[in-house]
């Protein structure tokens, strides 16, 4: 079966090739290509950016480069936005936040237990990542790869047995996220609307007592040293994407482009890789930080499923998401048929 790791590596392998044929000239039209992204220096995308420059030079004869921008210093994923279109950037390493404010469409990957395990992840990416890709084209963005960023994950400084126990969370809202909107409505929460850089000093002043985050970012972020308890079951999905405006990409010669897209996909899947690798290393920490890493009981987890699928009725507002949500939804059905015990 061909799959998308298969094309990527039939096209890293072929990459050399295409370079030999790039004219030297093309030096004097360099492109150097300039991204913003949330993700702090040192961090993994900013690493694997920096392996990724260094292929670029070598396979294009410097011709691509590439400036990042971390940390947010160029503002949250709606002042990105304006900053793309109006061409001071050219793209962004977007999450699927900022995914899904150019095509709403993409909130439906964050839905609620929609994804259970990394494999069905990878399965769906490999069999329709493609529709991702073709639905952001049509509003003037080229994807050129997307890596997995990992499950996200309750944690809280009040013990949850139950789930009427959440009522009483003082529960973290991001940029008002549809889909947590809707859980919290369904578990009677009132959400406490914080920027992310205020989340820690809003735990250390009670405001919040539950947030949600992966162990990577929540070690990163030095939450975990103010929460006693994180929920072992998966919240949701987050993706990560390497976009360009169109009108930038379209600047770069036809062979060219080849080189950068598989060199992009390549460096993605060690994105995925690496942020699984640290995932597992993250929930060491946390739980040698006193941090209870529970699995919640039968009841809490019937409960909290029967939330998820009411959170994904509720969010097919329109025939187009619901239409895409089928489409994921069979393409996981598939897997799960597939791999399901004998």
């Amino acid at each position: 079966m061909i799959t998308y790791r298969t094309i990527i590596v039939f096209g890293i392998a072929v990459i050399f090739g295409v370079a030999l044929s790039i004219p030297a000239t093309i030096h004097a039209s360099a492109l150097t290509l300039k991204l913003a992204t949330m993700a702090p220096e040192g961090s993994i995308w900013m690493q694997e950016i920096d392996l990724l420059n260094k292929d670029l030079e070598t396979a294009t004869n410097g011709s691509i480069k590439i400036k990042v921008y971390p940390g947010g210093i160029m503002g949250d994923d709606d002042v990105v936005l304006r900053k793309i279109r109006v061409g001071q950037l050219d793209g962004a390493l977007f999450t699927t936040n900022a995914l899904s404010k150019m095509n709403s469409d993409i909130y439906v990957l964050t839905y609620p237990g929609i994804f259970k395990t990394s494999d069905e992840v990878d399965y769906y990416l490999d069999r329709q990542s493609g529709y991702l890709f073709t639905s952001l084209q049509s509003k003037g963005y080229e994807v050129l790869g997307m890596m997995s960023l990992g499950f996200t994950y309750t944690y809280t400084t009040v013990p949850i047995e139950k789930i009427e126990d959440m009522k009483n969370a003082k529960a973290w809202l991001w940029d008002n996220d549809p889909v947590m909107t809707a859980m919290y409505s369904h578990l009677g929460v009132t959400p406490i609307a914080v920027g992310i850089g205020d989340v820690m000093t809003a735990l250390q002043t009670g405001l919040l007592n539950t947030v949600f985050n992966t162990p990577t970012g929540i070690v990163s972020l030095q939450w975990f040293t103010r929460v006693r308890e994180m929920i072992d079951l998966p919240l949701t999905h987050s993706f990560g994407a390497f976009v360009l405006k169109s009108q930038t990409w379209e600047k770069i010669p036809d062979d060219v482009r080849l080189i950068v897209r598989d060199l992009v996909q390549k460096h993605a899947l060690e994105i995925t890789r690496k942020t699984r690798e640290e995932d597992q290393k993250a929930r060491g920490v946390i739980s040698g930080k006193n941090v209870s890493i529970k699995k919640p009981g039968p009841e809490l987890t019937s409960d909290l499923q029967k939330v998820f699928g009411n959170v994904v009725t509720d969010l097919q507002k329109d025939a187009e998401s619901a239409e895409f949500f089928r489409s994921v939804s069979d393409t996981l059905t598939e897997y799960r048929t597939a791999h399901s015990p004998s």
